[in-house]
């Protein structure tokens, strides 16, 4: 199972916890990993894994690199398509959300837990 597909399950289950009502999308193409629902509001999730640390941060790549036969196309972070920025770091198991709008990086941020 790919890192990725472990960290959306991983936030998923995070969310049940909290009362959210999990839905995911059928295709890969949509703008975020999953819908949470809770108190009748609708929440976009984008999730993100990491396992890359430098010192005492982990360093978390926020844009899509989308590859064809062709060319590459590259989709920075944009923080106004989600409502939460979720960040699971493999080695901890530990999954961190985070409000969108609080992140004002496109490419790559640094966290510190």
């Amino acid at each position: 199972m790919k890192s990725g597909s472990i960290g959306e399950i991983a936030t998923q289950l995070e969310f049940m916890k909290m009362g959210y009502e999990v839905y995911s999308p059928a295709t890969d193409n949509a703008r975020y990993d999953f819908i949470a629902h809770k108190d009748g509001k609708l929440y976009k999730v984008e999730v993100k894994s990491t396992s890359r640390k430098v010192r005492d941060v982990w360093k978390v790549q926020l844009k899509k690199v989308h590859s064809n036969r062709s060319s590459n196309r590259i989709a920075n972070f944009d923080n106004m398509l989600v409502d939460f920025l979720a960040v699971y770091i493999e080695p901890l198991e530990k999954v961190i959300i985070l409000k969108a709008k609080d992140v004002t990086s496109k490419t790559e941020f640094s966290l510190r837990i």
